[in-house]
């Protein structure tokens, strides 16, 4: 039987009275990971993301930045902003990155969440998968361990198989992170966070991907939006993040298919001599222009 467990875990979330003790909780989560690394074998070589909204967005489109983060009703796109300047800032791009490139890339994305202030943790499970090979048992047993924010638990399984690609880019097995990143609107406008992904292994026969027998790991963390925070440090937050609209967080943090690089990423990449307009700038170009603020900003908003 093949066994590919994890290869990293994401950082818990830990209260700590002291920075001595904080520095003692991080060494010590660096050596576990560094140690899961070295026991569990490789790294993932390939990613995909999909992002999804469920539930009830009552964002008003006409808001201002500010009102963004301030009023309640508008957290969907609130938290979306965050969550998408927090992956582009860690350039965890699914949209224009080739799948091979974002694995190093969404590690540092989970872990620089903010999950001591605006993210509480509800739900933190970090789990195995025994796996027979068979696509539909795949995501039976998703579904009998995923616990969605809301609705079926089949929904999240079917959006994690989905991602498994129909080839390879090698005739040889290939480590795969599923990913699966959800935001919730529910009732009075609360809402909820969820990033969740799978560590399998995928090999291709007779022109077919499938899902060898193995021991797959699977981790799931969900959160609460902590609406306070939001309203108190709304004016910092719209100084700190630009804004975006719900659809646009699933569109950008997903990964297309069939794979390929976005026009604008490859052109910028390449020197294009075209000129932006600035409006028109996605927000890792919009950002740049703020980097320098970050350190500063994030230590006074406690991020």
């Amino acid at each position: 039987m093949i066994n590919t467990k994890a290869s990293k875990f994401s950082p818990l979330t830990h209260t700590c009275t002291s920075q001595h003790t904080m520095n003692l909780v991080y060494a010590f989560l660096l050596f576990f990971s560094v140690a899961a690394i070295l026991v569990h074998g490789q790294l993932n070589e390939r990613l995909s993301s999909k992002a999804i909204f469920t539930g009830v967005d009552n964002t008003d489109p006409d808001a201002s930045r500010v009102k963004i983060f301030r009023n309640p009703r508008n957290h969907a796109s609130a938290i979306a902003s965050i969550i998408a300047n927090r992956a582009q800032s860690n350039f965890f791009l699914p949209k224009t990155l080739a799948r091979e490139k974002l694995p190093d890339h969404f590690y540092k994305f989970a872990s620089s969440l903010p999950t001591r202030t605006i993210l509480k943790s509800t739900r933190k499970r970090d789990f195995f998968l025994d796996l027979t090979g068979d696509l539909n048992q795949f995501k039976e047993v998703i579904t009998a361990n995923y616990v969605p924010l809301s609705g079926k638990a089949d929904d999240a399984a079917s959006a994690f198989v989905e991602q498994i690609p129909q080839s390879l880019d090698t005739q040889s097995d290939e480590s795969w992170a599923l990913v699966l990143i959800t935001i919730h609107g529910g009732d009075n406008d609360q809402i909820a966070f969820d990033i969740s992904w799978i560590n399998v292994l995928l090999s291709f026969d007779n022109g077919s991907v499938i899902i060898p027998e193995q021991t797959a790991y699977m981790s799931q963390g969900s959160y609460k939006v902590e609406t306070d925070q939001l309203v108190r440090n709304a004016d910092l937050l719209a100084d700190l993040f630009s804004t975006i609209e719900v659809a646009e967080f699933e569109d950008e943090l997903s990964t297309p298919e069939p794979e390929a690089p976005g026009q604008l990423l490859n052109d910028w990449l390449l020197g294009s001599d075209h000129t932006w307009e600035s409006e028109s700038l996605p927000l890792i170009y919009t950002n740049r222009r703020r980097q320098n603020l970050y350190p500063l900003l994030q230590l006074r908003v406690g991020l």
